[in-house]
């Protein structure tokens, strides 16, 4: 199964990312301040099965993907034996074709793994984890403190476990021009690949309140990317990497605080990245246009 299938979304309400509660987290992310807190283990079960129960399911078979505010593996989030109690429920459901999280590197550990697993029983599962970039030193702005070491052990611990490995790549970090961001999201997604992810999420900025990129943004000291810059991202890293699963993200597409063209084409250049998700064929961008791409193309040779 590739990225782009049937999948199933479930958000657990739970106390949110520890990188945040400890040190303020990432300059661009407010998913943490918007966690509830003081969920006990048994309630996120109860979200779980309440979800699995009551909500509509795509045809089978399809992934289930779990979310929190922070991290799947972190047991301050997710309590070993709650999330024991959800993988081998999914790997209960015939339905159910894959599972999918997404966690820091420094939860990604071997024994956790290996009973992620154990308990799926052969399962596939899919392990999300946030690079944002390549680039140490701008990494570091970011506050994502991560290295890359960090990383590419995390990769190879979900690799040795018969997991499958993916990298949230951010497009259009702040402090970059257009043209910088397009060549960074490019060469963070083939470093991915070549330390061994098989799947990488392209995600262009959107701007969360709260945060240090939205204060920039209202000074007018920061622009989310083009959704043009998306597809540039894309086919160059598809031309490189063929067998890379490449999954753009089109959240926010089309508004202001999000990536957008102009609003003749926004919403059918965000179609056109919905459509390349399940197929990975670039040639859905072939017919693609607009006045506004000559605007694009001098944003990117401006400094």
């Amino acid at each position: 199964m590739t990225e782009g299938g049937k999948s199933l979304v479930i958000v657990l309400p739970t106390v949110g990312c520890r990188h945040y509660r400890e040190s303020g987290g990432c300059v661009f992310c407010s998913y943490a301040r918007e966690a509830r807190g003081g969920v006990t283990g048994r309630e996120l079960l109860e979200v779980f099965d309440r979800v699995m129960e009551t909500v509509k399911r795509p045809d089978p078979p399809f992934a289930v993907k779990i979310f929190t505010s922070g991290s799947f593996l972190d047991p301050e989030e997710v309590p070993p034996d709650v999330r024991r109690g959800i993988l081998a429920r999914l790997a209960d459901d015939p339905d159910v074709s894959e599972v999918c999280f997404e966690s820091r590197p420094e939860f990604v550990r071997p024994e956790i793994l290996e009973e992620v697993a154990e308990v799926l029983g052969g399962k596939p599962f899919e392990v999300g984890i946030g690079l944002e970039t390549a680039d140490d030193g701008l990494r570091e702005l970011l506050r994502k403190d991560v290295t890359r070491e960090e990383f590419e052990e995390a990769v190879e611990n979900v690799k040795e476990a018969g997991g499958i490995a993916k990298a949230y790549v951010l497009l259009k970090p702040p402090f970059l021009s257009e043209a910088e961001a397009v060549l960074d999201c490019v060469e963070s997604c083939l470093y991915a690949w070549d330390v061994g992810c098989e799947r990488v999420s392209v995600c262009p900025m959107t701007v969360h309140a709260g945060t240090p990129v939205e204060r920039w943004w209202r000074a007018g000291l920061y622009r989310p990317p083009w959704l043009w810059s998306v597809v540039e991202v894309v086919v160059r890293v598809k031309e490189e990497a063929p067998d890379l699963v490449v999954n753009p993200d089109t959240a926010g597409a089309g508004t202001p605080r999000g990536p957008s063209n102009c609003r003749r084409c926004s919403g059918r250049v965000a179609s056109a990245l919905e459509a390349f998700r399940p197929s990975q064929d670039v040639s859905v961008f072939e017919d693609l246009d607009c006045r506004c791409r000559g605007s694009w193309r001098e944003d990117l040779t401006s400094r």
